[in-house]
C-alpha cells in the first residue's frame, strides 16, 4: 500500500505534547502482544508505505525501523486506532523475537502478590543491546562520536569487558551473559564459531553488493562473544590491548615465527 497523500485520519489521530501515540504491537499469527512502542505521524506513514513496522525512538529521537540492526523485523499487516483516538493496535507478521533482552516479547515479568517470575525465557541473543534494561542504540555516527569524547576505542572495549564482568556471575534467566557462562566454555566457543562464520558470510554478501553495514555489526557480535570467552578466565580487553601494542614496531611475519609452535614446550619435556 502506497501513501502517496497524507490521509484526512492522520490529524484525527490524538498525539501527546511530543506529537507521540503509544501502538501496542500484536502478532497476527499468534495473537501475542509483543510490545509497546510509540508512533508519530512521520512514522505511520512509513509504515504505510514500506510494509515495515517503523516507530519513533524517544532516546534515540529518530525513526525506528523494527530489526533493522538485529534481523528480528515486524512485517506491517494492519493498523487499527482505539475509540478514544488516542491509542493504536498494529498487527505484524514476527520475524525472530520481538524483545531487546532476547525474548519472544516485552511481556515476560509475571507479576503476583508474592513475587516477580520470569514468564519467558531467552530464546535467541540480543541483537540490538547486550543487557537488560539496556537503552536503545544510537546511530553509529553518534556511537562513534561519543567514543572519540570518551578519550578511545579501547575504552568502549574496556567499559564492555567490565559491563560483562559484572554480569557473568548474575541471574541466567535475565541476562545473556550469564546464560552463557551458565552453559559452559563449550557452549561460549561456539557462539565464537558461529558468529565468525556470520562475518564470512556478511563479507561474502558485501563483496556481492550487498551492503556492507552487516560486516560491522556481525564483527561486533563476534568481539562481544570474544569478550566473553575472555571473561571466562579473568582476562579483559586490556590483556589483549596490551599484547598488540607489544607488537607494534615488529614485523608480521617475523612476530608469527617468534612463537613456539603450539605444543612445543610440551614435547621437549
Amino acid at each position: 500500500m502506497q501513501v502517496s497523500e497524507k490521509p484526512d485520519w492522520l490529524d484525527q489521530i490524538t498525539y501527546n505534547e511530543q506529537g507521540l501515540i503509544p501502538v501496542v504491537t500484536q502478532d497476527t499469527a499468534t495473537g501475542d502482544v509483543l510490545m509497546l512502542a510509540w508512533m508519530n505521524r512521520t512514522s505511520i506513514l512509513q509504515t504505510l508505505n514500506t510494509g515495515k513496522a517503523t516507530y519513533w525512538s524517544r532516546s534515540r529521537q529518530a525513526l525506528w525501523i523494527k530489526g533493522e540492526t538485529s534481523g528480528h523485523t515486524q512485517a506491517f499487516k494492519e493498523l487499527l486506532l482505539d475509540c478514544d483516538g488516542d491509542s493504536l493496535l498494529m498487527l505484524v507478521e514476527q520475524t525472530g523475537v520481538a524483545c531487546h533482552t532476547g525474548r519472544a516479547n516485552c511481556f515476560y515479568k509475571r507479576l503476583t502478590l508474592g513475587s516477580q517470575t520470569e514468564a519467558h525465557e531467552v530464546v535467541a541473543e540480543p541483537k540490538a543491546s547486550y543487557g537488560q534494561n539496556a537503552p536503545a542504540l544510537p546511530s553509529r555516527e553518534v556511537a562513534s562520536h561519543s567514543a572519540h569524547d570518551a578519550g578511545s576505542a579501547d575504552q568502549v572495549l574496556e567499559h564492555l569487558s567490565s559491563v560483562i564482568d559484572e554480569r557473568k556471575s548474575g541471574d541466567a534467566g535475565s541476562s545473556y551473559v550469564a546464560s552463557l557462562h551458565h552453559k559452559g566454555l563449550d557452549q561460549m566457543l561456539k557462539k565464537v564459531i558461529e558468529e565468525a562464520g556470520e562475518v564470512l558470510m556478511a563479507a561474502k554478501d558485501a563483496k556481492h553488493g550487498l551492503s556492507s553495514d552487516m560486516i560491522v555489526n556481525e564483527t561486533a557480535d563476534l568481539w562481544f562473544h570474544t569478550l566473553v570467552v575472555l571473561s571466562r578466565f579473568d582476562l579483559t580487553s586490556l590483556d589483549v590491548t596490551q599484547e598488540l601494542a607489544r607488537r607494534f614496531g615488529t614485523s608480521g611475519i617475523d612476530e608469527k615465527n617468534s612463537r613456539a609452535p603450539a605444543g612445543a614446550a610440551s614435547n621437549s619435556q
